[in-house]
């Protein structure tokens, strides 16, 4: 699935705002039309995360409606979130959850994994 498709289907934008984007849609490059998108305001920034993590298959976080449990945040050293751009959010049957800014990073995964137990 392409970033714009997983827009297309949440009802996030329509094909009249592909089609004013200038380029055809045949040859769409979903960051570059996405932040056209973002910067037209017809898409939210949360809009775009739920359409990326859609695209990637993966659930997105809406920090405003969770709550991050604290024994997550003590499974992982700061230092290692910083530098991964991570955030923990709950350990669920001793499965760790986190948020990630870059999903697809195996080295931050291996690190959590390293570090967490």
């Amino acid at each position: 699935m392409f970033l714009v498709d997983a827009l297309l289907d949440s009802k996030h934008i329509s094909l009249g705002d592909l089609e004013s984007s200038g380029k055809p849609i045949d040859h769409v490059d979903d960051e570059i039309i996405a932040r056209q998108l973002l910067a037209s305001g017809k898409i939210s920034p949360l809009q775009l995360v739920a359409a990326r993590a859609k695209k990637m298959q993966i659930p997105s976080v809406d920090f405003s409606e969770f709550t991050i449990e604290a024994s997550a945040l003590r499974a992982v050293p700061a230092d290692l979130c910083k530098r991964h751009q991570v955030i923990p959010l709950k350990i669920e049957e001793d499965e760790l959850y986190v948020a990630m800014v870059h999903p697809g990073d195996v080295i931050a995964l291996d690190d959590l994994r390293s570090a967490s137990g």
